[in-house]
């Protein structure tokens, strides 16, 4: 019976061949993306989750401050404080985890993440275990430990004690082989590297991640105020509360945090892609049911003729439910098929490793369950007849649900394409085209000579600077709490959060920069700086040029000789810091030890003539690897770089442009699926209408009105929602498009062709039909 069910269905399959493709199609791209999409969030949210406590593990992250924030560095001993000075935490330790290419004297070389953490961390995560060796590297600068994977990949083996490792330009004796980390984790290295001991020292050097453990009967509320309190002996002078900015984030929840810089896409778009994916799923689920039900009520002869020859009602369920699924499996095949083609590139984009099969069948009965479902109030009313005006009423809703998904996909996405270009091409208040940075730390004296001569005199380079910092990306400034300003009232308890950064006399031509009041600094005088609009509101300052700041503690030592209007130095949805930029000698005055200066060895902000990229960075690199003093060899191009920062949103543009496609066609071939059944259905009316004098033009007119009636109704609610929507995206950017008006009248002009495409062609064929052979053929 079963068999022959099977065959029915195949049958059927290959007579409605168009409407049965089309619905496959749009199945199986939902189902794909909604896997996908799934998984990746599921990965991103499960990251550390098997760690020892990581229900009770937290970083500490700086809480925003006029719009700053210190991402989730912080300084080394917070982690010492907190593990001696607070009995609620059960473990600390701090850690900096970087992405290092590790080469050995025979050529090999490993990518991988180094960390640089004390011995606090094997005993608060327990993950690393001691294979071979000693534990040397956590004291000396000159050795470090691989894990197995790292040993394997460079030597062959794991029997590497005593053999030497290059780190860009710094060799390491091999004196320990570790257990391998887990890659799910934020805490994944593939070497132990040296303790950076200057800046273990400071209380100013931000620039370890602090893990905290809680134990389990801990109050967070209560330790986090309690932490806020802290001032270290040290600091009291300046009467600093080192912890009082900080929050506590749990560890799981860190990787998929804006905090975390690195990662690839943001998940708020994962799960729009994945909400989307569930809408196309939807919409060709119910394209294809509303089709499926057409022609269940079509086929009742048929039904009552199977059960007079003793057919039950049970037996035609099954027959209806296995022609249903047929479609659903073959969609499901198909969807297998895709991942296992793109799960190369979806592996290499998203870092999901593991199996992801299981999830995807489970995910995939989860539809078929879902279709039954949808198909059961169907199924058993089969013997009911639908009339007058309810007939149609699925096909109808199931269109113009399919509508509404359709210009809404559409209707985002052409804000996203509005957004995106509006980010890359407005004014963020410097000029970034045409502009590269070379940062060359520890040259040699004959690569620096060498790199000097061939910027004073390449034709490509139409100017350059090497007195500033680079605005994008921010290179060598200074996060610093700025306490005392003059004009600065007792009751007010505004502590501003800056980006203190050098900007030499060219800077502001160089850059485009616009002062809104006063001049740019004096080349002969470090004392002066200039601030930006953002950080005089912060200072709440009415007349700030000529007025003294404190940079460091409570002694003014420079004076404001300017204002700069505000510029973005960060991706487009980040406010504007407050932001002070001073002489280049001008930091030493404050913090002679820091050494902050010497950022500034190496550097090179230019100026290329246009289309002469690819030539100037590939000679730049020649030069640059000559020195094998060279660490790090780093030549940005900054339009590219400020591009790449938006690589969230290109990608979700590609994503929701695919989603929109698949809609836009799910939609038409199901008006046109509708409209063939429907003329199929009504070619007896059709034939009536043209022997009483009707017009082709007026029985188009008759099907067109409906459907564009159903666009409109369509259109009311889409464009709404749209509106509200992407409003509220809209506002995570500084830097918005406006949504105007001709958006709305493109979309529903273009929809409105296209259904008018759909309906027009096979209307016209029935309306040219000879009426005498159609109705007696009917």
């Amino acid at each position: 019976m079963i068999a022959h069910y099977l065959t029915i269905a195949f049958r059927n399959l290959r007579k409605y061949r168009t409407q049965s493709i089309i619905s496959i199609v749009g199945l199986t791209v939902g189902f794909v993306c909604f896997a996908l999409a799934t998984l990746w969030i599921h990965y991103e949210m499960t990251y550390d989750a098997a760690r020892e406590g990581a229900d009770r593990t937290y970083l500490l992250y700086h809480r925003p401050n006029n719009g700053l924030d210190f991402r989730t560095k912080a300084v080394y001993k917070m982690a010492s404080v907190l593990r001696s000075e607070y009995p609620e935490v059960e473990a600390a330790c701090a850690a900096i985890v970087n992405k290092v290419t590790l080469t050995t004297d025979e050529g090999a070389t490993f990518e991988t993440n180094s960390i640089d953490t004390d011995s606090t961390f094997i005993d608060m995560f327990g993950s690393v275990r001691l294979l071979a060796g000693n534990l040397d590297f956590l004291s000396l600068t000159d050795h470090m430990a691989l894990t197995e994977e790292a040993a394997l990949a460079l030597f062959g083996t794991t029997d590497v004690v005593g053999k030497t490792v290059k780190s860009g330009a710094r060799e390491y004796t091999v004196c320990a082989v570790l257990s391998n980390q887990p890659r799910h984790s934020n805490l994944y290295f593939g070497c132990w590297m040296p303790p950076a001991t200057y800046v273990r020292e400071s209380w100013s050097a931000l620039a370890y991640t602090i893990y905290v453990r809680l134990h389990r009967d801990a109050d967070l509320a209560a330790f986090t105020a309690k932490m806020h309190d802290y001032m270290p002996p040290e600091e009291a002078r300046f009467n600093r509360k080192v912890l009082e900015n900080y929050q506590l984030m749990p560890l799981t929840a860190y990787h998929y945090s804006e905090y975390n810089t690195g990662v690839v896409i943001d998940i708020r778009y994962l799960k729009l892609f994945s909400a989307v994916s569930a809408l196309i799923i939807l919409c060709a689920l119910l394209n294809y049911l509303s089709l499926f039900v057409v022609r269940m009520r079509s086929r009742m002869r048929e039904g009552e003729l199977r059960r007079v020859c003793g057919s039950s009602r049970g037996d035609l369920f099954v027959l209806f439910v296995t022609e249903y699924l047929w479609v659903l499996l073959i969609a499901g095949l198909l969807g297998m098929a895709v991942i296992e083609w793109t799960l190369p590139e979806f592996r290499r984009l998203s870092g999901v490793s593991g199996g992801i099969y299981g999830e995807s069948l489970l995910y995939f009965a989860g539809l078929l369950l879902l279709s039954v479902l949808f198909l059961l109030p169907f199924a058993w009313r089969t013997r009911r007849p639908t009339i007058g005006r309810h007939k149609h009423l699925l096909s109808k809703v199931s269109i113009w649900l399919q509508l509404v998904v359709s210009v809404l996909f559409i209707f985002c996405v052409g804000v996203l394409m509005k957004q995106i270009h509006y980010v890359k091409t407005t004014d963020i208040g410097w000029e970034r085209r045409n502009t590269a940075v070379i940062w060359g730390l520890r040259l040699n004296d004959d690569t620096a000579e060498a790199l000097n001569a061939y910027v004073a005199a390449t034709p490509y380079i139409r100017e350059y600077m090497t007195d500033s910092n680079p605005l994008f990306p921010l290179y060598g400034g200074i996060i610093m709490t700025i306490n005392n300003w003059e004009g600065k009232s007792e009751s007010d308890d505004a502590s501003p959060v800056a980006t203190v950064m050098h900007g030499g006399p060219d800077m502001p031509r160089f850059y485009g920069l616009k002062l809104t009041e006063g001049e740019w600094i004096d080349n002969n005088d470090p004392t002066q700086v200039v601030v930006n609009q953002t950080m005089v509101e912060a200072m709440n300052m009415a007349h700030p040029v000529g007025k003294k700041i404190s940079l460091h503690g409570n002694d003014q030592r420079h004076t404001i000789v300017g204002v700069v209007k505000d510029f973005h130095t960060e991706h487009p949805t980040a406010p504007v810091n407050p932001m002070v930029i001073l002489h280049p000698k001008g930091m030493n005055l404050d913090i002679p030890d820091y050494g902050v200066s010497s950022v500034l060895k190496g550097l090179y902000i230019i100026k290329y003539e246009p289309g002469t990229w690819h030539i100037l960075r590939a000679e730049v690199d020649s030069i640059l690897s000559r020195d094998v003093e060279y660490s790090p060899r780093m030549l940005v191009n900054v339009e590219e770089a400020y591009n790449e920062s938006l690589r969230s949103e290109e990608l979700l543009l590609k994503f929701l442009s695919l989603a929109a496609l698949t809609c836009i066609l799910t939609a038409a071939f199901g008006i046109f699926s509708l409209v063939s059944l429907s003329c199929q259905q009504r070619c007896k009316e059709i034939a009536i209408r043209k022997v009483n004098g009707a017009r082709i033009a007026s029985i188009l007119a008759l099907f067109a009105r409906e459907y564009l009636l159903m666009l409109v109704l369509a259109t009311v609610v889409t464009f709404p929602v749209g509106y509200v929507l992407m409003k509220r995206w809209l506002q995570s950017y500084v830097e918005q498009t406006p949504i105007s008006w001709w958006l709305y009248a493109v979309i529903f002009t273009g929809t409105a062709a296209v259904v008018a495409l759909c309906i027009g062609w096979r209307v016209w064929q029935a309306a040219r039909s000879n009426p005498a052979e159609t109705i007696k053929t009917e």
